[in-house]
């Protein structure tokens, strides 16, 4: 399977326990992405006060802010949360097999309908660390649990035509297709700056700030004990 990205065709990709980078990006920005495949969601399982085990796959507003705060730690100021949408979509010969979008802007981001991810403009990057929730049989594996793609602001049609709500402007942040035989497989990031995740519980409340600073922590520890790549 080839994946194609709008940053241009035949990026490098790299395997990262659940990650999958695509792309190339400095040997500092490479080493924090291999401490956020090992160690985010195993630090976030580790916290004493959880109420379950994996939650954090399955808060992107939680895990984005907690990437965000590592790596503004680490030196990467510039790392900034962005809430959007995120269209997910399958085809067979043509034929749509299967289509999701988590933040559609028909429905109220207030009782959650966003999809929150990691922008880091000086090294031209998304980071999506909750991909979980998006898989689907339809996908065949292709969709992992964490992604690391090109920033691509330039917008881009899908394959198959939907409905899709222009109530919202809505702008690129990144996308992604793969082909194999008569499968096609789409996403992508979009940007909504309607979308306040600040007035959102997981961003303003006291005891998830306290978690996303233990995770945050524990992956800079990760960082600082991992040898430097020059």
């Amino acid at each position: 399977m080839h994946d194609v990205t709008e940053a241009g065709a035949g990026q490098e990709r790299t395997q990262l326990g659940d990650m999958v980078v695509i792309g190339q990006y400095s040997p500092k920005m490479r080493q924090a992405l291999e401490v956020i495949a090992e160690r985010l969601h195993a630090a976030y399982d580790e916290l004493p006060d959880i109420k379950k085990i994996g939650n954090s796959k399955g808060s992107c507003l939680f895990t984005a802010l907690t990437v965000r705060d590592f790596l503004h730690r680490i030196g990467f100021a510039d790392a900034a949360a962005r809430a959007g949408r995120l269209d997910v979509l399958a085809t067979q010969a043509g034929e749509l097999q299967k289509w999701i979008t988590a933040g559609d802007p028909d429905e109220d981001w207030r009782q959650g309908s966003y999809h929150i991810v990691v922008e880091v403009p000086s090294e031209g990057i998304v980071i999506d660390p909750t991909l979980y929730q998006a898989n689907r049989p339809q996908w065949h594996d292709w969709l992992p649990g964490m992604l690391a793609l090109p920033l691509d602001r330039s917008d881009r049609v899908l394959s198959v035509s939907k409905p899709i709500s222009r109530k919202v402007a809505v702008s690129q942040l990144a996308s992604l297709s793969s082909e194999a035989d008569d499968l096609r497989f789409e996403a992508v990031w979009s940007d909504r700056p309607d979308v306040n995740w600040r007035l959102l519980i997981d961003a303003k409340d006291k005891p998830s700030k306290v978690r996303r600073g233990r995770v945050a922590i524990a992956l800079q520890q990760a960082f600082d004990q991992t040898p430097t790549v020059h």
